[in-house]
């Protein structure tokens, strides 16, 4: 099922209802213009599966994955260009690799965002 997030709420124990039950499936947020601008998938009313985020464009500008509420798999963001950004490996809301590139495609240090020393040409 997927819902418009104007249609839920959200209970004090911080689950995602709708009609006042847990909500299952995908909770759409659109612009002013009706695009889509964000979108989750929730289990019971807790955050599970994928959630993405769109540039105005239509392109995608991220996408996380859940499990049981907490981040959980391969994350990643692009660059307006479509060009990769980050990619994060998650183990039940732990970071455990990242990698990060340059808006050009530069893979970069995830800790300093400088270029990689790629080594000797040829």
């Amino acid at each position: 099922m997927r819902v418009s997030i104007d249609d839920t709420d959200i209970a004090p124990n911080q689950q995602v209802l709708y009609k006042g039950e847990p909500f299952t499936g995908t909770a759409v947020e659109y612009g002013r213009d009706g695009r889509v601008i964000a979108e989750a998938d929730y289990r019971n009313g807790i955050h599970d599966g994928r959630s993405r985020d769109y540039y105005p464009d239509g392109q995608i500008e991220a996408e996380y994955w859940f499990k049981f509420g907490m981040g959980h798999g391969t994350s990643r963001l692009w660059y307006p260009n479509g060009q990769l950004k980050e990619e994060k490996e998650v183990d039940n809301g732990r970071v455990v690799s990242k990698r990060c590139w340059a808006e050009d495609g530069t893979p970069l240090d995830p800790d300093t965002g400088q270029p990689l020393d790629q080594g000797p040409a040829g």
